[in-house]
């Protein structure tokens, strides 16, 4: 799956806590994410060139995605779900 995003500000580094526990000052923003047909505006924070980009649970949720925790796979929800 491409994903889509469309940074809409950036702002001054902050201190920021990755998945591993480090803590790293990084700039953070705004972005709009779109994932097949659907989106959801969520915030971003840089990345090292290189780095392993991440989506957040509250962006893929907000585009009506959820994760299968067994397999690790997106599962697309049903768009009556997401009124």
């Amino acid at each position: 799956m491409l994903v889509d995003i469309q940074v809409c500000r950036v702002d001054k580094p902050r201190i920021c806590r990755w998945v591993n526990g480090k803590e790293v000052a990084r700039p953070r923003g705004a972005a709009v994410i779109r994932l097949e047909d659907r989106s959801a505006a969520d915030d971003v924070i840089t990345v090292p060139t290189g780095a392993r980009a991440t989506l957040s649970l509250c962006a893929l949720g907000g585009m009506g995605y959820e994760v299968n925790p067994k397999t690790g796979r997106l599962k697309k929800l049903d768009a009556a779900l997401l009124l």
